[in-house]
C-alpha cells in the first residue's frame, strides 16, 4: 500500500488510491454534500480523479484532455490535448503523471506544468485501464489485449503479457506479483520484473472481467460480468468464495476491517464479509452502479447511473447523503483526501465535498421516533443524530420539541468530523389525546445559531393499550400484543408502539395494561 507522503497527507495518487486497491484512505471525509467547488469541463466523465500534493488529475472523457485543478478551489492549473477522449484515471508519481487515451497511448506528464515527458503507442485504445505505478515501473493494459510493463522514466518497453482479448482492469500490484483481469474472463498473475505467468483463474462462463482487482490479506478480490465477486488465493489463483449479485460487475472492489464494498449494475452497493463472502448489507440506488467505492473516516463514497453521489455508513449501509449531480449518471469513483471528497460526473463537472473553511456548523443528520402511538402518561424516546461539520469542536444545546412545546434539551461537546446521536425520553403525562409534530434543532453555544428546526415524526397520544392508534382499546390491540409478546428491543418480533411502558420489552404488564382499558375510547 502507498505510504503518506512526508506532509503527512494521506494522498490519492492514483485509480482506488494504492497499488494494492484496497479503495480506503485514512484520512477524515465529509459527513455532509456541502460542495466546496465544481468545474466544467467541455464532455462527458468518466475518468476517476488522482490526487497528490494539492492537486486533482482527472481525464476529460470526451473532452479529450487530462485536467489539472488545484484540490483547494478547483481552479484550473494546466490541460494535455490527446489525441481521443480520456477514460483512464491518472497516476501520480515522483512529480509524473501517467494515464491512458482512446488514441492508443500511454502518455507521461510532467505533474506541475503538464509538458510531455513521453509517450508509448500500444496497438489498441488505452480506455477504461488506468496506470499503476511501482519501483520505477508503469503497468497498463489496453483494447490490443496486452498488459504493458514500461520503464516509468522513459516509456521504454521492459515486457507485455498478450491475454486473449482486451485488458481493461487496472492492475494491482503486490509482492513482486501483478494482479489483472482480461475480457478473455481470466483472472491473471504474472511477474511483476519478468511478466512470466504464476497462475490464471477462469471465471464462470468465462465472462469479460472489467474489475480491477484488490489484494489483501494474502487474497485476491475481483468481480465479473457474470455478477460473481470472486475471492481467490493471491499465491495460488484457489478460489476461496464467491457472491453473486443481480447484475454485471464493473465496479472494483474496496477492502478495509474485514469487509468488502462493491457496487453492481442491478443498482445496489453491497458489503461482504471479507473472508466468507457473505452479505453484511446492501444498498439499493436508483440505477447500476458501476462507480467504485471509496472508504474512509467510516464512510463509503460511491456514484450511481442514477446521477447521485451517495455517502454511506460502513457498518451498517444507513444513507448518511447523497447529492444530484444532473446529467446520466456518475462513472467516476470517488477520492477521499484531508477531508474532501472528489468525484467526476457523466455531466461533465469536477466536484469537490468537505467542510466549509473556517466554519462554525453543526447539523441534525437524521431524527427519529421509537413509536409512533403512546399511550396517555407513558414514554417513548425521541433520537436525533447531531453531527459536527464544521472545522471547529462545537459544544452546542439539543432540543426536541411537541407542537412547539419543549420536551427536553441537553448539552453536548463535539470534535471535528464526529456526531453523536442523542437520545431524549418524552413523559407523555399532562399531555392531552391527538396527534403531535415532533421537531428538533440545535445550538451552538457561540458562534452560528443553528436556529432551522428538522422535523422528526407525526406521534399519536392516545388510551393506553390503543397500540394501532385507531382511538379505541379493543381486539386490534390484543392479537398485536400478542404476537409480539416475549421480544425485546432490537429482535424481529418486537414492535415499539406494543412496549407501552417503554420497557425494550413485551410482557404481562403490557398486556395488563391493554386489558385494564380494553374498550375505551376518546372522540
Amino acid at each position: 500500500m502507498q505510504p503518506a507522503s512526508a506532509d503527512g497527507v494521506d494522498w490519492w495518487p492514483m485509480f482506488h488510491h494504492d497499488v494494492d486497491h484496497t479503495g480506503t484512505s485514512t484520512s477524515t471525509a465529509p459527513i455532509t454534500n456541502n460542495t466546496l467547488w465544481t468545474y466544467t469541463t467541455g464532455g462527458d466523465m468518466d475518468s476517476s480523479p488522482a490526487v497528490a500534493d494539492g492537486m486533482v488529475y482527472v481525464g476529460g472523457g470526451t473532452d479529450p484532455h487530462v485536467f489539472c485543478l488545484n484540490a483547494l478551489s478547483g481552479t484550473q492549473v494546466w490541460n494535455f490535448t490527446t489525441g481521443n477522449y480520456v477514460s483512464s484515471s491518472p497516476a501520480v508519481a515522483d512529480g509524473l503523471v501517467y494515464v491512458g487515451s482512446h488514441d492508443s497511448n500511454v502518455y507521461c506528464l510532467n505533474a506541475s506544468t503538464g509538458s510531455l515527458v513521453w509517450k508509448y503507442t500500444t496497438g489498441s485504445e488505452v480506455g477504461w485501464c488506468s496506470p499503476t505505478v511501482v519501483g520505477g515501473l508503469v503497468y497498463v493494459g489496453s483494447f490490443d489485449d496486452n498488459l504493458y510493463c514500461l520503464n516509468a522514466a522513459t516509456g521504454a518497453l521492459v515486457w507485455n503479457y498478450t491475454t486473449g482479448s482486451a485488458v481493461v482492469s487496472s492492475a494491482a500490484v503486490v509482492g513482486g506479483l501483478v494482479y489483472v483481469g482480461s475480457f478473455d474472463g481470466n483472472v491473471y498473475c504474472l511477474n511483476a520484473s519478468t511478466g512470466a505467468i504464476v497462475w490464471s483463474y477462469t471465471t464462470k462462463a468465462r465472462y469479460q472481467v472489467w474489475s480491477s482487482p484488490a489484494v489483501v490479506g494474502g487474497l485476491v478480490y475481483v468481480g465479473c460480468f457474470n455478477g460473481n465477486l470472486y475471492c481467490l488465493n493471491a499465491a495460488t489463483g484457489a478460489f476461496v468464495w464467491n457472491y453473486t449479485t443481480g447484475g454485471p460487475l464493473f465496479s472494483s472492489p474496496a477492502v478495509v476491517g474485514g469487509l468488502v464494498y462493491v457496487g453492481s449494475y442491478d443498482g445496489k452497493v453491497n458489503c461482504l464479509n471479507a473472508a466468507t463472502g457473505a452479505l453484511v448489507w446492501n444498498y439499493t440506488t436508483g440505477s447500476s452502479v458501476n462507480s467504485s467505492p471509496a472508504v474512509a473516516d467510516g464512510l463509503v463514497y460511491v456514484g450511481s447511473e442514477d446521477a447521485k453521489v451517495y455517502c454511506l455508513n460502513a457498518a451498517n449501509g444507513a444513507l448518511v447523503w447523497s447529492y444530484q449531480t444532473g446529467g446520466y449518471g456518475v462513472f467516476s469513483s470517488p477520492a477521499a483526501v484531508n477531508g474532501v471528497v472528489y468525484i467526476a460526473s457523466a455531466v461533465g463537472k469536477v466536484y469537490a465535498f468537505g467542510p466549509s473553511p473556517a466554519s462554525h456548523d453543526v447539523a441534525i443528520w437524521r431524527a427519529t421516533t421509537s413509536k409512533s402511538v403512546v399511550g396517555n402518561g407513558y414514554s417513548m424516546n425521541v433520537s436525533v443524530t447531531v453531527a459536527d461539520v464544521g472545522n471547529f469542536t462545537e459544544t452546542f444545546n439539543a432540543s426536541a420539541y411537541a407542537n412547539a412545546t419543549i420536551i427536553t434539551s441537553q448539552y453536548f461537546t463535539l470534535p471535528i468530523g464526529n456526531y453523536t446521536t442523542v437520545t431524549f425520553t418524552w413523559n407523555t403525562t399532562g399531555f392531552a389525546y391527538g396527534n403531535y409534530s415532533l421537531d428538533a434543532d440545535v445550538q451552538l453555544a457561540s458562534g452560528e445559531n443553528n436556529t432551522a428546526s428538522t422535523f422528526v415524526g407525526v406521534v399519536t397520544i392516545g388510551i393506553p393499550g390503543d397500540v394501532d392508534g385507531s382511538g379505541r382499546v379493543d381486539m386490534g390491540d390484543v392479537v398485536s400484543l400478542c404476537s409480539a409478546f416475549g421480544s425485546t428491543l432490537g429482535q424481529p418480533k418486537y414492535v415499539p408502539n406494543c412496549d407501552i411502558e417503554n420497557s425494550g420489552r413485551i410482557d404481562m404488564s403490557d398486556i395488563m395494561i391493554v386489558l385494564s382499558n380494553f374498550g375505551q375510547h376518546y372522540p
